[in-house]
């Protein structure tokens, strides 16, 4: 008789037991919200609803991160990281593919900042002979011409032009003046300006003027810089070197270099 109860509670228990953990539908949700699941709370009290915490999730590979790295909705896996801890190596993303190392960036390749620049060791400049690129800081422009005829008396004589790009530059140059044996001058002038055929003033560009009332004495050349000066210009703009000249007798020919440099 013994035996047959025990059996029977035996039968009863297994019975209770797959009848609260089979199917899972049986389980009572009370207390319970959206997403959690049955947690152990260790060995000596019950089971309880709850989130997985990160200890609770399984040991993943050393250097590996869950994430869907494929380019539609996909359960998380462990996802290598790239070595990526050299100098100069930055992690970088490209969606649906996941981590990628790239390398030989420069500590600072560029951006825009709200507030000064303040360098401790000053900003390098190159060393290598190569030129600074279009719209650098240092960007130099430059064009020649000559000889060119000129013609005496009070207009001038355009010599070269040189196209500015949107920016803060400094611009200057060189002007020379060729007579022929016989011309002598009484006027030579030289500037460099925004408008064409027109000798800027000491307040719109850079200019010289040599003008001696005894003259130059014949077919002696002149030969004068203009030193820099600044355009500041929001919109593409073209400068022109002029030489302006009074002269007799026979001919003379006219020389420009004109320069510019990107001062920010």
């Amino acid at each position: 008789m013994k035996k047959l109860f025990g059996a029977l509670i035996a039968l009863y228990s297994a019975f209770a037991l797959s009848a609260t953990t089979v199917p899972v539908q049986l389980l009572n949700p009370t207390g319970s919200t959206s997403g959690q699941a049955i947690v152990s709370t260790g060995a000596s009290t019950a089971p309880a609803w709850g989130g997985i915490g990160v200890n609770g999730i399984a040991a993943i590979a050393a250097n590996t991160v869950l994430a869907n790295a494929t380019g539609s909705s996909a359960a998380p896996t462990a996802f290598a990281m790239p070595s990526c801890s050299a100098s100069g190596n930055a992690l970088n993303y490209t969606s649906g593919t996941g981590w990628t190392c790239a390398t030989g960036y420069a500590l600072l390749t560029g951006g825009t900042f709200s507030g000064a620049i303040v360098p401790s060791g000053g900003i390098t400049g190159v060393t290598n002979g190569s030129a600074a690129a279009a719209g650098a800081i240092g960007q130099l422009l430059s064009a020649s011409a000559g000889p060119i005829a000129l013609t005496s008396g009070a207009t001038p004589n355009n010599i070269v032009s040189l196209p500015l790009t949107a920016g803060d530059w400094d611009v200057w140059g060189m002007v020379q003046i060729n007579p022929a044996g016989t011309t002598t001058m009484t006027v030579f002038e030289g500037g460099i300006g925004t408008s064409s055929s027109t000798q800027p003033s000491i307040n719109t560009g850079t200019v010289i003027l040599q003008d001696l009332a005894g003259g130059f004495g014949a077919g002696q050349a002149q030969i004068a810089a203009l030193t820099p000066w600044p355009e500041n210009v929001s919109t593409g703009t073209t400068v022109y070197c002029l030489i302006t000249a009074s002269f007799a007798v026979s001919t003379a020919n006219g020389y420009c270099q004109i320069y510019a440099r990107r001062r920010h």
